[in-house]
């Protein structure tokens, strides 16, 4: 299939999950028109570091800032569907849209989704939610909505069969609000591992000094799904999407996740992480902030490490979960999405 209708999409230069979430709609859906935003003097000044590579995208308009009305203005002619992730970062975008008869939509993430707050704010016509988490507060906003998993590039991630775990890697990435991916967690439970395993931890910024020799780090997340790495480690505390767990299983890896929504849903049992309660944290709404347990994810560590063949099953699991949700079968059903809407 084919899109028969021109896409504008708004996609970020930079190795965030944003910025890797929208090169793969440029790559895989091919847009007319392609707004590339740089927010980098903005993220400098919240002490972030982020490096952009515009290269990324040949045709982009590189717009710096948050977009301006004229920017936008300019952005909409001759389009018939815009499509932007977790935010249109000026909601002029879908007021003047609707204005013209362009049709548009938000790929959000529920804990930073605009109208939980601001319900008068101009809306999209479709929320294509890329997770189930909070779905039915999601509905209860009144727009027109629909789920389809954010796909995973298979092509560049191929499947390697994991037969053992002595080898696991952790995504810390950028600075995240209330840890997110558990960093804390992973670096406590090492203390409890009895096995002699190596963890490699991905970051964009300092971890606390520790002492533990079987950890080192590594500067480029694509490092972390080398064939000598076998299992991600990955107790996130909330949200709904996590593009490290499609990547991990495209490539073979079992992750061990929190056995909370949304990944409790669809992951093997065997790979989930006992939580021991959770605090109530504000976000765009009130939501639940697990407590991953360290022991249980250590003794979770342990028991792969012994059982080669539990590895062996879960790798095939990942592996069949992995192409369910790859472009290759998911980018028609986008197009067809785009087409009707």
């Amino acid at each position: 299939m084919t899109l028969n209708k021109r896409l504008g999409i708004i996609a970020y230069a930079n190795n965030t999950g944003l910025g890797n979430q929208t090169r793969q709609y440029y790559e895989w859906l091919k847009p007319a028109k392609t707004m590339v935003v740089d927010l980098s003097d903005m993220q400098r000044q919240s002490g972030k570091n982020v490096t952009s590579y515009f290269e990324r995208y040949p045709d982009g308009l590189i717009i710096e800032g948050i977009p301006s009305n004229l920017a936008i203005n300019s952005f909409l002619e001759d389009l018939d569907v815009v499509l932007v992730a977790e935010t249109p970062l000026n909601h002029y975008l879908f007021k003047r849209a609707a204005e013209l008869n362009i049709r548009t939509i938000l790929v959000p993430n529920y804990e930073f989704n605009d109208y939980l707050q601001h319900p008068w704010l101009p809306r999209p016509d479709l929320l294509l939610l890329p997770s189930k988490w909070h779905m039915q507060e999601t509905k209860e906003l009144g727009i027109q909505m629909q789920h389809i998993p954010m796909p995973v590039d298979r092509s560049k991630l191929p499947f390697i069969h994991r037969k053992k775990a002595e080898h696991f890697v952790h995504i810390a990435g950028h600075p995240t609000f209330m840890d997110r991916n558990g960093t804390a967690v992973v670096l406590e439970a090492m203390q409890y591992v009895k096995s002699p395993i190596q963890l490699t931890m991905y970051s964009q910024f300092p971890i606390e000094a520790y002492t533990d020799d079987r950890i080192n780090l590594v500067k480029e997340y694509w490092e972390l799904y080398k064939p000598e790495y076998d299992v991600m480690v990955m107790p996130r505390r909330y949200g709904g999407l996590c593009l490290p767990l499609n990547e991990a299983m495209s490539v073979g890896m079992p992750v061990l996740m929190t056995d909370v929504p949304p990944q409790n849903e669809f992951l093997p049992p065997e790979m989930l992480i006992r939580e021991v309660g959770y605090d109530i944290i504000q976000t765009r709404a009130e939501i639940e902030c697990w407590k991953p347990s360290p022991k249980a994810l250590a003794a979770k560590i342990d028991e792969l490490y012994n059982k080669p063949e539990l590895v062996d099953n879960l790798s095939k699991a990942v592996d069949n979960l992995a192409e369910a949700r790859s472009w290759k079968k998911l980018a028609p059903i986008y197009m067809e999405i785009i087409n009707n809407l």
